[in-house]
């Protein structure tokens, strides 16, 4: 075994030994991947050193001199050289929780690919704007500037046409940056005289004015300021259930007696339906072990 190599995760297994064949299908592999250390996440085989894949599936977990004599003149065949295999990870972090998709403004689709505009941005938060009062917080969610047809960033002067009496923020769906308007700015007290700190920065234009985007700790500060509607009960229970939802849904295409058939799953925002194909990654954070059984399923 090479020390710490890995294919598809970093980890480290003990010393290989034969195990036994299990989960065969019927016909030759699309992909076998033999010569690995396989950590399988299933306690009654928890180590292998090949396995076969057919139309996307664990088709057969075991020895390597096994999942060899399976293969057929149109199998690919991937030579580990001891390297560990690890399983996947579904849903290994939270970038928002049910609340926030329910109840922010969402600017962008982070589940799909879909193209926005800077004025339908605009838009959205005016709508918002109109309806909270002068003081209070408006927030959109999910920027990504790779998905807007202006080819940019939002800036202070984009979201200074949203509203110059209530503080406006959008989060990047990366969550590493936040955009903001000039009354945000001006609650926290940022100027373009403010220094950036080692842990975030306030981020200027050619002309060396503030140009609204802060990033990572930098933004702690506004967290002080400006008014934030609560939640009311019924809002926390319905944010609750989308992570309900989402572990059904993860559970549905990924469980023992399911494909993973990528259907989609819609549900009802306060600024209108989303869409989320599939399992969506704020529902919840966990490890989704995959391995064989005996019906070749995935299993978490």
């Amino acid at each position: 075994m090479r020390g710490g190599s890995c294919l598809g995760a970093a980890g480290l297994l003990t010393a290989v030994a034969p195990w036994p064949v299990r989960a065969a299908g019927s016909g030759s592999p699309d992909v076998i991947v033999i010569n690995a250390n396989v950590y399988t996440v299933d306690d009654s085989m928890p180590q292998a050193q090949a396995f076969a894949i057919k139309d996307g599936r664990f088709m057969v977990v075991g020895t390597t001199a096994d999942i060899k004599a399976l293969a057929g003149s149109q199998t690919q065949s991937l030579d580990a050289q001891g390297m560990t295999v690890f399983p996947g990870f579904i849903d290994c972090h939270n970038h928002a929780p049910g609340t926030r998709l329910l109840n922010d403004v969402i600017v962008g689709n982070p589940y799909e690919v879909e193209f926005v505009t800077i004025d339908g941005i605009i838009d959205k938060l005016k709508a918002r704007a109109s309806t909270t009062p002068p003081g209070a917080w408006v927030e959109g969610q999910f920027f990504d500037d790779t998905k807007v047809k202006d080819g940019r960033e939002l800036n202070v002067h984009d979201l200074d046409k949203v509203s110059l009496d209530h503080p406006v923020v959008v989060n990047h769906r990366g969550a590493h940056s936040s955009f903001y308007n000039s009354k945000a700015l001006q609650l926290a007290g940022i100027t373009k005289n403010t220094p950036s700190q080692a842990s975030g920065t306030y981020d200027k234009g050619p002309d060396g004015e503030l140009n609204g985007r802060v990033t990572d700790l930098a933004r702690s500060v506004f967290a002080k300021v400006g008014q934030r509607p609560g939640l009311t009960p019924e809002q926390s229970d319905a944010g609750a259930k989308v992570v309900v939802l989402g572990q059904t849904v993860t559970e549905r295409l990924f469980g023992a007696n399911s494909d993973p058939t990528g259907q989609t799953v819609r549900i009802q925002n306060v600024s209108g339906e989303i869409q989320l194909p599939g399992f969506f990654e704020f529902a919840v954070c966990r490890k989704a072990a995959v391995s064989a059984s005996p019906a070749g399923r995935f299993r978490p």
